[in-house]
């Protein structure tokens, strides 16, 4: 394996909806990794957050030192490795996987749902406004300990950002001053709360 298959990759994933494609070298040991970044990937019904890809290559860049990709499994930093078969089959196998893990299909079924369940608690508060839309906002790379994930939530008279972070079984939700552990189906009812100042 060779740079090539960084070439193929790279005009692989072209072939996608994607919001934001980037990506980064750093040195490791005497060698260097090359760190892809997907973020807002949408296949069929499937929504992909974030999905980071690490290729590791000798000291001039071009020679794969092993046949691996190392991929974050969870959003919470957990990174798991694959043996590289062909581009396609490879990132077909990564994807499947993320699939099954906790984190991927809560925030893929977050994203989806779009403003469905934030109107429906504006229903149930009685708060007179509408959400037109739920916007997520990629970041860039960037080290996974510091990765959250940013969205807007555009409504009839404004538009109010907030962040979620992931952690094992709980999401930290953060919105102007306030900041909680919540699972990811509390977020409506608890945005919603911290916005129109509800007790």
């Amino acid at each position: 394996m060779d740079k090539q298959t960084l070439v193929e990759f790279e005009s692989f994933i072209k072939n996608y909806k994607v919001i934001k494609f980037d990506k980064i070298w750093e040195k490791s040991d005497s060698n260097y990794k090359l760190i892809y970044n997907i973020e807002g990937l949408t296949i069929d019904t499937k929504f992909y957050a974030n999905v980071k890809l690490i290729f590791w290559l000798d000291s001039a860049k071009e020679q794969f030192v092993e046949n691996v990709i190392t991929y974050l499994y969870t959003l919470y930093c957990d990174y798991k490795t694959i043996t590289i078969t062909t581009v396609a089959e490879t990132f077909e196998n990564i994807l499947q996987l993320l699939d099954q893990e906790q984190t991927n299909k809560d925030m893929s079924d977050f994203i989806l749902a779009g403003t469905e369940a934030f109107n429906a608690e504006l229903k149930e508060k009685n708060v007179n406004n509408f959400i037109q839309n739920l916007k997520f906002i990629p970041q860039g790379n960037m080290p996974c300990a510091t990765m959250d994930f940013k969205f807007e939530l555009q409504s009839n008279d404004d538009t109010y950002a907030f962040t979620l972070k992931a952690y094992i079984n709980k999401w930290e939700l953060s919105y102007d001053s306030n900041k909680e552990l919540v699972s990811l189906s509390d977020v409506p009812k608890k945005l919603i709360e911290w916005i129109y100042e509800i007790k």
